[in-house]
Parts: structure tokens; sequence; C-alpha cells
């Protein structure tokens, strides 16, 4: 169960917050992470749409994103754990992180919201709430400050007797 985990990047810390929660998971399940990144191209301003980007630019973004993907998957092999990285084309960012999620046959996508609301959210959508509609496997979205991310990092990381269970305990 969760034995790849695929974990969607755009250069943000907010963004970032998800690489904890998916080391955290992978380690109890002996899993591996995936970190993917959409390029983001855009041509120079003034340019019409569909105008030509250049080949050099196209090489400098994919190569910026490699970069950032190697450098946090380093961190994570540090940790002892599998990580693989993947560039993705500059499409719809959902769509293309939905479409990685199947062609690796990821079982899990651990990503953090932006939490925009309002008109921010009407205008420019959510690609978290796209991936969680329509994602072939299922989704963990937490808040990049949330506190059931530090609450559950602290579960998965204290020391346990070997009777204790990973849920939570209740009031009796």
């Amino acid at each position: 169960m969760f034995k790849k985990i695929l974990v969607p990047l755009d250069g943000s810390s907010a963004a970032e917050a998800a690489i904890e929660m998916a080391c955290s998971l992978a380690r109890l399940v002996s899993g591996q992470i995936i970190l993917v990144r959409c390029t983001v191209l855009q041509g120079n301003f003034g340019d019409p749409p569909g105008f030509p980007i250049p080949q050099e630019a196209i090489e400098a973004e994919v190569h910026y994103c490699e970069t950032y993907l190697k450098d946090h998957a380093a961190q994570i092999r540090e940790q002892g754990l599998v990580a693989e990285i993947q560039v993705l084309g500059s499409g719809d960012t959902a769509s293309e992180i939905i479409a990685a999620a199947k062609d690796l046959s990821c079982q899990l996508i651990v990503l953090t919201s932006h939490g925009r609301s309002g008109m921010k959210h009407f205008l420019l959508g959510s690609v978290a709430e796209k991936i969680c509609r329509s994602a072939p496997c299922p989704v963990m979205m937490v808040g990049p400050s949330s506190s059931l991310l530090r609450e559950t990092k602290e579960r998965l990381t204290r020391p346990r007797l070997a009777n204790e269970s990973l849920s939570r305990s209740e009031p009796a």
C-alpha cells in the first residue's frame, strides 16, 4: 500500500511542505517517492499567443527543473529513502500531474494547497482541487502550515511500543 508516492512541486516552500509528509509515509511502508515538477514556458512579453519559444529557453527551463528536483531527491536519499524525479511538460499543471500519477502507477499523491480563496481561487482555479477530483489514486492534501502536518509528523517519528498502533488514542 502506498509504495509509490508522487509529490508534485512548484518551487514554493508551501509545496515543499509535502515532502516531509511523504517521507514519513514512505518510511513506514518502505515506499519510494517520485518528485515531479511542470516546466513553466513563457514567451517574451508582447509575443502573440502560440509564438514559438526558443529551444534554448526550453532547455534552460528543463535543466532548472531537473536541478531543483535533484537537490530535493538528494535530501530524501540522505534519509535512506528511494527518490526519483521527473520533469513534466508545460501543459495544464493538474492534467500533467494526473497523467504522471497514472503513467508511473503511483498509489498516492501527497501535495499541499496554497490556500487561495475568493477571487484568486475563482480566477486561477485550484490545481490541488483538480487533482483531487481526477487523480487515479488517493490524494493526501494538507495546508502548508497545517497542524495536521505537524501532528502527523510527531506521531510518525516518535518511538512506539511494540503493541502500540499509529491510530489516535481515544480518551476513555
